[in-house]
Order: C-alpha cells, then structure tokens, then sequence
C-alpha cells in the first residue's frame, strides 16, 4: 500500500512539472510575439514622427520619449508586466534604425528613442502596409492595424543631459 502512495505522489508531482514547463514555454512564446508586436508599433510610430518633423520644418520633434510610448503603447494590464517591455526595449536596442539617447525633456532626463532611417526603402511601415494591400487584394482577411493614432505628445526646449 505504501509503495502504491509513493508511485501515485512521483507520478502527481511529474505531471505537475510537465505542466509548469508547458506554462514557462506558452508565456515565453507569448511575450516574444507580443514584444515583436508592440516593436513594429513603435517603429510605425517613430518612423511617422520623423517623417512629420522633417516635413514641418522643425515645429516638431523626430524623437520620443520612451515611456509615453510605453504608455501610449501598452494597455494597463500589460503595463504590470515588465518583461514585456524589456524585450521591447531588447529588440530596439538590436535595431540598428532606431537610436536611444538621454535628453532633458521639461526639466527631467529622459530616453528618448528616434527613427534614424531616411527614405523608404528600409521603410517598416511601407513593408507592412504593402504585405496587407497584397493579402487584401489576393482575398484574405486581416485585421486593421492595432495602433493607427496620431502621436499626442509634443516635448518643448529639449537640451541633452
């Protein structure tokens, strides 16, 4: 009776191990798309933002601050979540378009992140856009694009820190 309790607990508590590794891998998976997600939004967004200063002659800024982005971005359930943004962060980091740098917005430091790239053929919005058209033309449905807002925000007498 006893060596019977002991197969049961050895089988229970491997069943229990299968699981948690199985739980581990899905939020792994999870938050690598959704971190790739959230990075092509934000490259839209700053890729706009340059795009919109250089035509406006300067009236507005071609960086961003990296946490209203984050907050602009991520919805409040996700915000709870600092690994999601820290992969975020980790891929624009690897992004050899995007530059990340320290600079005094409104009397505080702040990282600020900026669309580096001129020109469309490095385009990541135009590459997106044209995928879609494509897919919508050939019959297949997608979803609108999940951030398609204007960028609120606008940071007066920037000086580097």
């Amino acid at each position: 009776m006893l060596c019977y309790w002991f197969q049961l607990v050895h089988w229970y508590s491997t069943l229990l191990g299968c699981v948690f590794i199985l739980l581990k891998l899905r939020r792994r998976y999870y938050l690598s798309v959704k971190a790739e997600q959230i990075y092509n939004e934000a490259c839209d967004v700053l890729e706009e933002k340059a795009v919109s200063a250089r035509s406006m002659t300067g009236e507005l800024e071609p960086w961003v601050v990296a946490s209203l982005l984050r907050d602009h971005l991520l919805s409040p359930k996700e915000r709870k979540d600092p690994m999601l943004w820290k992969k975020v962060e980790q891929l624009v980091q690897e992004d050899s378009r995007l530059e990340r740098y320290p600079k005094m917005v409104k009397g505080e430091c702040k990282v600020v992140w900026e669309w580096q790239v001129e020109g469309s053929f490095l385009s990541s919005s135009g590459k997106r856009k044209k995928a879609k058209e494509s897919r919508l033309t050939s019959g297949q449905h997608t979803d609108p694009s999940p951030q398609q807002r204007k960028w609120p925000w606008k940071a007066k007498d920037p000086v580097k820190c």
